[in-house]
């Protein structure tokens, strides 16, 4: 947007305002009725962001270009924080025909509202084709509330509570982010009476779980206290009926909160979905107060309440106002509690900068390195609050690298995270012409990188194994894990030394291509072997289509296209170095001298040459071993040693620890660690080529890091890249711009890994699948532009390769087939290559399936 362009800023802390009014709107590109961007023209735009609200933007246009397609637009904002609307409009226009109001826009209680009429044949009212709107919060006191529910695969911490406590489920049934959300249902206490049908001995119960306790204890001569009124015993110790009541309380499901400041004003937040049927619910604290009922039924509503921490500890509900609901479910998602200043949206969209963020390799390319996501935003901070220094904000101690970020959308009635990780650099610009910070984040994959590995040592696993023993070590929690098995199995698998990171790129790459890991927009941590794309429907079924043009959704310029001669592959090498455990030896020793105080500890920090299994908690004195003595492993010149003991057993690394228990000091001599040493036992490379391709292309030699495989493995891998890598391969980047609501929920939807089908036939010649490998984000003009850039490699076509012993494709294996049982039928093409509908698969149930074998 450029032109006029009202700002007002008070800060954060004063119920800040930022108005964006009439400008012009101009884009380099052309119309976005094409694909090619948006439209020039007037743009009026209003945003209220005490609700952190961007409500409509109109752009005042003329004319359609000939030759595209009638267009309608209504002149419905989007839902933005709280979910304010401007009231609809509809225009409509046929091509080569000026664009003219049919309707004039009436203006709506909400701020920001629009009004304009039609007064003659060239003016017409569109609303902006952005139908997303977008949240974007740093947790910067890092208690964690930015995420406190989302149900993907946990209930993460919230329990049910109540008389009659509701089961509480993780459930795929809907969800308002993701794929899943909590289930809350509620269950109805049906009292025990005689003369009731559906309340007898089969159905009905006695009471005695503090729900609707009767008032006095069950007497069957006592009139109001029989049957229906009386109650045998509260609790199941009571030999006794005791006539006090024991206290009632609502159903409800709750989750401790810790890290409040006592004082500070936050905001509960959370989606309920209530059916018809079931019992309104509110959010709140306990102790404080809860939010307005739920007054939607078979649709997502969004509930907040603010409060004023009295306690740095307190607990948040989701309670219903019934004493007895009916057993009916609920549903809920993304529970969140936002501090003062947590949620930035208002003041990075589009103001200083476009907001852009990215995920994937680090090309286009299925053998590149995996990276962490990043991004990069400006945060407008005239007011000062977001400044370390200024003792008049209450961020001011926060401010800086390690806090959260959340970046989300919402769109069609779905809430799309986009980007979650944490920041990584903060860079304050004081300059009037400024006054801005500029942040940069990584996702979760960061984490790895800031994490040093010294691993035990681990022996026969396959690499999916190893991922998740990677990420036990580091503490990453089990609940954000989404780990294929993998296909390579690792003989000895140990780090010591390196980062996360570095040790998951070696995995990866012992995996093979187009095995990849990454951090999804769940947090989750993803791993993906070398055969995903031959089983999972994202990557075996084409997700959509994007052309050039004719046909939503399509591609806008510019278009990078790589024809893929400089990657073409058709010699391929692999070091191979097996290890194997030797016999129990000395791995490690010193000769100092070493003096303990009285009463104390000494460390030695043991790293032999070579991985160790089986170590030896060391001794003092001579031992025997099979009849031979074998010297001690320290010598104890004065004072005595109570106790020695390992850190751990196995790995590239221990601690010896020594702890003296004399009354003075203990001196040592020497100091010595026996184990079995993992030592090499064979080098040696695995080599393929494709001939015919080398005679074509010339030599195009790969040397292959995949440090944790065996020979076999290395067989599998070369002829794996070599079948999809003789000929070539081109890359694409596409950018998809948010012209329409189509085209939105593709950059919204689309993920790494995605087949899907470019269509571009002027001059690539492109109609092709392909598989996403990188996704590029960015978002401006204060959240009306929004473009995604996936660059992507074709999907190698799957063409049997005829020679003189096989003219034809062999049979895929089948146990009930004559001639494709074991000694005639293939678990895979002898190419290199699997075929996806055709290759073995374990464990697939389908015996009598052609290729997919178990």
């Amino acid at each position: 947007m450029s032109g006029v362009t009202e700002v007002e800023d008070v800060g954060v802390f004063s119920g800040g305002t930022v108005r964006y009014s009439h400008g012009l709107y101009k884009d380099n590109n052309d119309l976005d009725h094409d694909a090619r961007g948006s439209q020039s023209g007037i743009g009026i735009t209003a945003s209220d962001t005490e609700t952190n609200n961007i409500v409509v933007t109109y752009i005042l246009t003329s004319q359609i270009n000939a030759g595209h397609a009638a267009v309608t637009a209504t002149g419905n904002a989007p839902r933005a924080g709280v979910g304010a609307k401007a009231t609809a409009a509809t225009a409509t226009a046929t091509a080569n025909d000026a664009l003219v109001v049919t309707e004039t826009v009436e203006a709506p209680a909400e701020p920001g509202a629009v009004a304009a009429t039609a007064n003659d044949a060239t003016a017409g009212l569109v609303e902006f084709p952005r139908t997303a709107s977008y949240q974007i919060f740093i947790d910067w006191d890092n208690d964690g509330g930015l995420q406190l529910g989302e149900f993907e695969a946990t209930t993460e911490g919230w329990i049910g509570f109540g008389s009659i406590a509701p089961t509480l489920t993780v459930s795929d049934t809907r969800a308002k982010s993701g794929n899943k959300s909590l289930r809350i249902d509620f269950r109805t206490f049906n009292p025990f009476q005689f003369g009731v049908a559906g309340s007898g001995f089969d159905q009905g119960g006695f009471g005695g779980d503090q729900f609707d306790p009767p008032e006095l204890p069950i007497k069957f001569d006592q009139a109001g206290q029989g049957f229906d009124d009386g109650r045998f015993a509260a609790f199941k110790d009571q030999t006794a009926p005791d006539p006090a009541e024991p206290a009632f309380q609502s159903p409800g499901i709750e989750r401790p909160f810790t890290g409040l400041f006592v004082g500070r004003v936050y905001e509960l937040v959370a989606w309920v979905f209530v059916p018809t049927g079931s019992p309104a619910v509110r959010v709140g604290v306990r102790g404080i107060g809860t939010s307005a009922a739920s007054s939607t039924n078979d649709a997502w509503e969004r509930l907040s309440f603010s409060f004023a921490a009295t306690s740095t500890d307190h607990v948040l509900e989701l309670t219903t106002d019934e004493d007895n609901p009916a057993s009916a479910p609920v549903w809920a998602d993304l529970f969140q509690v936002l501090g003062p200043g947590e949620d930035v949206s208002h003041r990075v969209l589009g103001l200083r900068q476009a907001l852009a963020f990215s995920a994937g390799r680090d090309t286009a390319r299925s053998l590149a390195a995996i990276k962490p996501g990043e991004t990069r935003m400006v945060l407008d901070n005239e007011s000062g609050d977001y400044s370390p220094d200024n003792p008049g904000s209450l961020l001011a101690s926060f401010l800086g690298p390690g806090r959260p970020v959340l970046i989300r959308a919402e769109h069609g009635n779905r809430i799309y995270n986009l980007f979650r990780g944490y920041l990584d650099s903060y860079d304050l610009s004081p300059n009037p012409d400024s006054r801005s910070v500029e942040l940069g984040a990584l996702d979760l994959l960061g984490v790895l990188a800031d994490a040093e590995m010294s691993t035990q040592l681990y022996s026969s696993l396959r690499t999916g194994a190893a991922v998740n023993a990677l990420l036990d070590e580091i503490g990453w929690p089990s609940s954000l894990r989404d780990i294929d098995p993998g296909a390579t199995t690792i003989q000895w698998w140990w780090e010591e030394g390196t980062t996360g990171l570095e040790a998951l790129a070696k995995i990866v790459d012992s995996e093979g291509p187009p095995a990849i890991a990454y951090v999804d927009t769940s947090g989750n941590l993803v791993f993906r072997d070398r055969h995903h794309r031959m089983t999972r429907a994202e990557s075996t079924a084409i997700q959509a289509t994007i052309r050039d043009g004719h046909e939503e959704p399509m591609f806008s310029p510019p278009l990078n296209y790589d024809i893929g001669w400089r990657d073409l592959i058709n010699d391929v090498v692999i070091d191979v170095t097996e290890r194997r455990p030797d016999v129990e030896q000395r791995v490690w020793s010193t000769q100092d001298r070493f003096v303990i105080e009285p009463g104390g500890t000494r460390e030695f920090i043991v790293k032999p040459s070579d991985p160790f299994l089986n170590a030896q908690v060391p001794v003092g004195q001579a031992f025997n071993v099979d009849g031979y003595e074998v010297e001690p492993d320290f010598v104890i010149e004065s004072g005595s040693v109570g106790e020695v003991t390992l850190s751990r057993t196995s790995g590239q690394s221990t601690k010896i620890i020594v702890k003296s228990d004399s009354g003075v000091p203990t001196v040592i001599q020497g100091m010595a660690l026996r184990a079995s040493p993992v030592t090499v036992h064979l080098e040696q490379q695995v080599r393929r080529a494709d001939t015919d391709s080398q005679a074509q292309h010339g030599v195009k030699s790969l040397q292959e890091e995949a440090p944790w495989v065996t020979v076999n493995d290395a067989e599998a891998i070369s002829e794996l890249i070599i079948g999809n890598r003789s000929q070539r391969l081109p890359v694409v980047q596409i950018r998809i711009t948010n012209g329409n609501a189509q085209r939105m929920a593709h950059i919204l939807q689309r993920r790494l890994s995605d087949r899907i089908h470019i269509v571009e036939m002027l001059q690539s010649f492109m109609d092709h699948d392909f598989f996403i490998e990188q996704i590029s984000h960015e978002i401006a003009q204060v959240g009306y532009d929004h473009s995604v850039v996936l660059g992507c490699e074709r999907a190698r076509e799957q063409v049997f390769k005829a020679t003189e012993d096989e003219t034809e494709p062999p049979p895929a294996f089948m146990f009930d087939v004559d001639g494709q049982g074991f000694d005639d039928g293939y678990f895979e093409p002898g190419d290199g290559f699997q075929l996806a509908e055709t290759v073995f698969k374990l464990g697939s149930s389908q015996l009598d399936v052609d290729g997919l074998g178990y």
